[in-house]
């Protein structure tokens, strides 16, 4: 079995390559350099199992983001820290398709005709205007934008209910697959392996905290608790993963966070904390209807 290198490991592949883009006439070095850095970072992905399904249909997006975070690395005075960065920009680029896919594909990943796409690509753009100039209910919304939508782009209602209810499923594979769209994944969860960058992860996570409650700020008022819950579970289980590793007093800073879920996985252990199906039927939410939520939620972020 081929080694799968750590993070400190590709960054001296990285550093070989720094090096030899300072010099002249080393094209066919560097290129050979970049494939072993791509193929490096490849199988080092394949060890997560959430990701490799989405991994492999989207090749060609790794390795343009690989060859991006090359070019944009080679400018930084430090080598060190490559591998960690590339990897959360890597996992970041291929969520973000996984939610579009998912936020498109309603037919349980049966073939989808381009008009079909082209339809939902329009609802989508024409909702996110529709959504800023309403202050209504979420249902009152959904329900006068079924009417707007069939009529500006003359079709049936039952498209726009769809869109609006989207089933979130991409193939039967991915619906098999537990962790295919594991939100947790935007918080930084690399190897880190040096003070400096444990430092920089705790940064980073604490700016997507915020960014997270930013956003729950401008939820309406009747979707605020629901996703007050669903986005705490979504914290627990990165402290579960060791993704963040933030104590409790942290979290004081964020008003999204829901502090009886949280004092549950601190402090009282007996208890039991919700799942998301759990949370979303509270709610009178289906599985689907949850997945949309944290979905559309986390698109606006990414």
């Amino acid at each position: 079995m081929t080694k799968v290198l750590e993070f400190s490991e590709i960054d001296d592949l990285f550093f070989k390559y720094k090096e030899a883009a300072k010099q002249e006439n080393t094209e066919k070095y560097l290129d050979r350099l970049k494939n072993d850095i791509i193929s490096a970072l490849w199988k080092n992905l394949k060890t997560k199992k959430w990701i490799t399904g989405v991994l492999i249909e989207n090749a060609d997006e790794m390795i343009k983001t690989t060859t991006y975070c090359i070019k944009k690395y080679v400018e930084y005075e430090d080598y060190q820290g490559f591998a960690a960065y590339t990897t959360k920009s890597i996992k970041n680029k291929l969520i973000s398709n996984s939610i579009e896919t998912a936020f498109q594909d309603s037919t349980g990943g049966m073939h989808i005709s381009d008009n079909y796409k082209k339809t939902q690509s329009k609802l989508k753009e024409i909702y996110k205007s529709f959504v800023g100039e309403n202050s209504l209910s979420e249902q009152e919304l959904n329900n006068n934008f079924v009417e707007y939508a069939s009529k500006y782009l003359n079709i049936d209602k039952n498209i726009v209910v769809d869109f609006l209810n989207p089933q979130c499923t991409i193939s039967k594979e991915k619906r098999n697959s537990k962790d295919i769209l594991d939100i947790t994944d935007f918080f930084c969860s690399s190897n880190a392996y040096s003070p400096q960058q444990l430092y920089e992860q705790d940064e980073t996570n604490n700016e997507l905290l915020s960014k997270i409650n930013e956003q729950w700020h401008k939820q309406k008022e009747d979707s605020k608790q629901l996703m007050s819950e669903l986005l705490t579970l979504i914290v627990i289980e990165a402290l579960n993963k060791k993704y963040i590793n933030l104590e409790y007093t942290t979290f004081e800073n964020f008003k999204f966070i829901n502090r009886k879920m949280l004092k549950i996985y601190f402090f009282n252990h007996d208890e039991e904390i919700p799942s998301h199906q759990e949370i979303g039927e509270k709610y009178g939410l289906t599985k689907s209807g949850v997945s949309k939520k944290i979905s559309r939620f986390f698109e606006k972020i990414i």
